[in-house]
C-alpha cells in the first residue's frame, strides 16, 4: 500500500496497527441501517410509553352552581369553565354539552 493511500484512508476504517478493518461498503450500510432502525425504535417506544403513561382524567366535582333558571333565556348557551361544559336552554328545557376534547381529554 502506498503512502498516499494511507493518508486518504479514513481513520474510522483503520485499526491501531494501520491495517484495514473488515468494514466494507456493505458493512458500513448495515451499521447505518441498524442505527436508523434503533433510533426509530427508540422514538416509537418513547411515544408508546407516553401514551400508556398518560394520567387518567380526574373526576372532579359533579355538581356546579351556575345560576338561577330565570337567568337563562330561551336560546341562551353558556360555557361553564370549571365543569368544561356548555349549558343551554331551549323551549324543551335545559341541556348540557360536554366541552372536553374527545382525543385529549
Amino acid at each position: 500500500m502506498s503512502r498516499k493511500a494511507d493518508i486518504a484512508m479514513p481513520a474510522m476504517l483503520m485499526k491501531g496497527d494501520g491495517m484495514k478493518s473488515k468494514l466494507d461498503r456493505r458493512g458500513f450500510f448495515k451499521k447505518i441501517a441498524h442505527g436508523i432502525l434503533a433510533t426509530a425504535g427508540a422514538v416509537a417506544g418513547w411515544q408508546v410509553a407516553r401514551f400508556l403513561g398518560h394520567p387518567a382524567r380526574k373526576e372532579g366535582e359533579t355538581v356546579f352552581v351556575v345560576g338561577k333558571p330565570g337567568e337563562f333565556e330561551i336560546g341562551d348557551l353558556r360555557l361553564i369553565g370549571r365543569a368544561r361544559a356548555w349549558l343551554g336552554r331551549d323551549e324543551a328545557g335545559f341541556y348540557a354539552i360536554d366541552g372536553g376534547c374527545p382525543q385529549l381529554g
